[in-house]
């Protein structure tokens, strides 16, 4: 098996778009980037930030309400 097989076996890849509907705290939607924030606000806000930008590496549609 060549490691360019091995790394398409290993990306998920659903057969339909799945969609993720996250719900969260108004004062706790991260922005686009953690660019600009201190320490104290990523701290605040990365599980949201963690979740949402994930969404974009297993193939997702999400709904960010708060």
């Amino acid at each position: 098996m060549t490691s360019k097989s091995k790394k398409k076996k290993d990306i998920f890849e659903p057969k339909k778009k799945l969609r993720i509907i996250v719900l969260v705290h108004q004062d706790l939607v991260p922005p686009d980037s953690l660019d600009g924030l201190n320490d104290k606000e990523r701290i605040e806000i990365k599980t949201e930030y963690d979740v949402i930008s994930t969404r974009f590496t297993i193939s997702t549609s999400s709904v960010i309400s708060s």
